[in-house]
């Protein structure tokens, strides 16, 4: 299934020159861990385990300094997860299976991510469900046009944005160049991005409905 990933239409014309440039950027790696037998799906496990001394340190001490420093689990996360699809094109073994498991991954750490900020409270909780639950609907509907042949010109990447604030809000605050209450520009942030993701629900809500009435009268 080709089109089984959450790309917009101008991300898909470059995913292949992407590809490109990110297999030859972790050639050395890649083959470390070829010969270490490590499989794509091992990679994403673990880069979910990256989350748990992320989440450790953030709840029990939600300091900006503690919270910069669990930033650097959070990128390995990212980095980790971003290493299992030139592992699978070395070893032959790409296709819709792994990138099934990619996108699990991806999403159940931007959730768990967001759970465990959270509950550290750096974030309100209402306001990090919403975003959870705009984000995860906007993710089913772009798969779904992609599916469908129909995909959106340019969709929201809101989820590294998140990441990326947690940690710099982290550094700015422990080096002092925020004055509290830091974390509230996470609050502010994840608004922004709830409704960008339900500008995307609604576009792809009605992009999708027509796109199955013209299948229906086609067929």
């Amino acid at each position: 299934m080709k089109n089984l990933n959450y790309f917009a239409e101008n991300e898909q014309a470059s995913q292949e020159q992407f590809k490109q440039h990110r297999d030859r950027a972790f050639s050395g790696v890649v083959a470390l861990l070829v010969r270490c037998n490590v499989t794509p799906d091992m990679l994403s496990f673990v880069s979910m385990l990256m989350l748990a001394p992320f989440g450790y340190l953030v709840i029990n001490s939600p300091e900006p300094g503690v919270v910069a420093i669990a930033s650097l689990f959070l990128l390995l996360h990212v980095l980790l997860d971003g290493l299992d699809g030139p592992l699978a094109r070395r070893l032959g073994t790409a296709g819709s299976a792994g990138a099934f498991v990619d996108m699990c991954c991806d999403h159940g750490g931007m959730i768990i991510v967001t759970w465990l900020v959270s509950a550290a409270g750096l974030i309100d909780g209402t306001i990090g469900n919403i975003y959870v639950a705009t984000y995860t609907v906007a993710v089913v509907f772009i798969i779904s046009l992609n599916i469908l042949g129909s995909p959106l010109r340019f969709v929201l990447r809101s989820k590294y944005l998140f990441y990326i604030l947690i940690g710099g809000l982290g550094w700015a605050g422990a080096r002092g160049w925020l004055q509290p209450p830091v974390w509230i520009w996470l609050d502010y942030a994840l608004v922004a991005f709830s409704l960008a993701n339900a500008w995307i629900c609604c576009v792809g809500f009605f992009r999708i409905r027509r796109a199955l009435a013209t299948r229906a009268t086609e067929g």
